[in-house]
């Protein structure tokens, strides 16, 4: 009896796990995720157990990604490019846990991208110049819950506490899983499905039950026992001894202001010697380059040392590199890079100097 509880409790924590964006694969072309995360915590107190629901969409390529979404109250809605680190995050608005609730790949992920966007281009108006209402709708999550309806393949169950998916004056139909079916009407509605469980719609607030992994859904907070959310994104290793550490500004793909325009150069001291290394990283840490430089002397005497770079990038998932090449005496540059990082083109050069050092520069230009 008590193997079967310790399974039952490890089956109900897998069951709970909540699948983070970081994990969507690298080598699909098409990929259309359906993601969810809390209000940000500069909204009013009363607003953030509400959940926030949009589609990011992979169309053809890395470099190739959209959100589609109603963002805010003038915004209506939109579908605007983003980078593969913003669609990658485990976290938006700086501090919120972001969950993928459904994926879709290949030629079914070709098919929902051409219809999520020309029906985008059909709401939008629904959504600008004043037709959202944070509470009880029309918003971000109705917005998201009218796609279901027009695109029966994209089927997934919402957040329970996504305020506003059950807005309407009178529906009734399969439910957005399609597992089972709803009714529902602005002040009351119910749904009972597979994936969505029994749950009871009170003035766009939800309460029910989830049949798997059994849970309690009510309003205000998680559901419970509570889903583990994303662990936290993984922290960059700390700078090892010798290693210099050149940090370049970049803007959240969330922020709302302009991108930064900088270049930057910055000259290594003390002059690198051999095992010495060197890290160049955006403000935000989740893109760098690090170079170890090891000089062997050479034997030719119009050579000073001849160079191996060993490189590891980091952006959309890591590479690593190694750029050989031989130091002459008379000046000439050798180069390392450059590599492209989040916003943000990094070159590092290094020259031979009349006293037998190593002048190692580093450039960092915004793009």
């Amino acid at each position: 009896m008590r193997q079967f509880a310790l399974l039952l409790v490890l089956a109900l924590l897998c069951a709970c796990r909540v699948a983070r964006p970081s994990e969507l694969p690298h080598d699909r072309d098409w990929i259309v995720a359906v993601k969810s995360c809390g209000i940000p915590q500069s909204m009013p107190w009363y607003s953030r157990f509400a959940e926030h629901t949009w589609i990011d969409m992979k169309v053809g390529g890395e470099l190739a990604w959209s959100r589609v979404e109603v963002a805010g109250k003038f915004t209506g809605a939109k579908e605007e490019p983003i980078s593969a680190h913003a669609a990658r995050r485990d976290l938006r608005w700086s501090d919120e846990p972001v969950r993928v609730h459904a994926v879709f790949f290949g030629e079914e992920a070709v098919q929902l991208a051409s219809r999520i966007s020309k029906l985008t281009k059909e709401l939008d108006a629904r959504y600008a110049n004043g037709g959202y209402e944070a509470w009880p709708g029309p918003n971000s999550n109705t917005f998201v819950r009218e796609l279901t309806q027009q695109i029966p393949e994209l089927a997934f169950a919402f957040d329970h506490n996504a305020v506003g998916k059950d807005y309407t004056w009178f529906d009734a139909g399969l439910a957005p899983s399609r597992t089972g079916v709803h009714v529902d009407t602005w002040p009351l509605g119910l749904t009972l499905a597979a994936q969505e469980g029994l749950e009871l719609h009170l003035l766009q607030l939800n309460l029910g039950l989830s049949f798997w992994p059994p849970r309690l859904k009510l309003p205000f907070l998680p559901a419970i026992p509570w889903e583990r959310a994303p662990d936290p994104e993984p922290t960059l290793r700390a700078p090892v001894d010798g290693e210099q550490v050149i940090v370049y500004p970049f803007e959240d793909a969330d922020s709302t202001s302009e991108p930064v325009k900088f270049e930057m150069a910055s000259s290594i001291q003390p002059p690198i010697t051999s095992g010495r290394s060197v890290r160049v990283e955006s403000s935000t840490a989740h893109s760098w380059v690090s170079v170890v430089f090891k000089l062997e002397p050479s034997t030719d005497p119009e050579v000073l040392h001849s160079v191996r770079a060993e490189t590891v990038v980091h952006w959309l998932g890591s590479t690593e590199l190694v750029f050989a090449f031989d130091l002459r005496r008379d000046g000439s540059i050798g180069t390392v890079g450059p590599f492209a990082l989040d916003g943000a083109i990094v070159s590092i050069q290094l020259r031979a100097m009349p006293d037998g050092t190593v002048d190692t520069r580093v450039t960092v230009t915004s793009r």
